[in-house]
């Protein structure tokens, strides 16, 4: 595969544009949802949601630059353990709490968590499969 400075420019701008997409959904998503409920669970708090966005958005980007490569799918496992980090994170934290006008509900959600950790799990074996036809591709050419 030849690099020049045209291939190299389409592939900053389709990680930029990955990113963009998923930023902007973010902030559609934090203005409709996140500021019309009150804070759900202590811990997930607005900094910490931030953050995740942002770790996000790197490896989108980073996704988007090195897709053609071996290299992509390196960062989409990467992706993929870090979402794995924090879904155990969540569940280790116990259930939802809300209180609004005095009146507390408490949801166990540790269910819903761990079938989003299946199919985390399910999508790093994909990944780690297509890297896989990736180089077998590879080799055959």
């Amino acid at each position: 595969m030849k690099v020049d400075g045209k291939s190299i420019l389409l592939r900053i701008l389709a990680g930029f544009g990955y990113t963009a997409a998923l930023v902007l959904g973010y902030f559609i998503f934090n203005i409709l949802l996140f500021q019309a409920i009150p804070p759900v669970w202590g811990y997930m708090n607005q900094s910490l949601i931030n953050l995740f966005v942002i770790v996000l958005a790197g490896f989108t980007f980073a996704s988007g630059f090195l897709r053609g490569t071996i290299f992509k799918y390196f960062v989409e496992g990467g992706r993929d353990l870090f979402i794995i980090g924090l879904i155990v994170y969540a569940i280790s934290k116990g259930p939802l709490s809300l209180t609004v006008q005095n009146i507390r509900v408490e949801i166990d959600a540790t269910f819903i968590l761990t079938l989003f950790l299946l199919a985390t799990s399910i999508d790093l074996a994909r990944t780690m499969l297509s890297a896989l036809n990736y180089l077998v591709e590879k080799e055959k050419l």
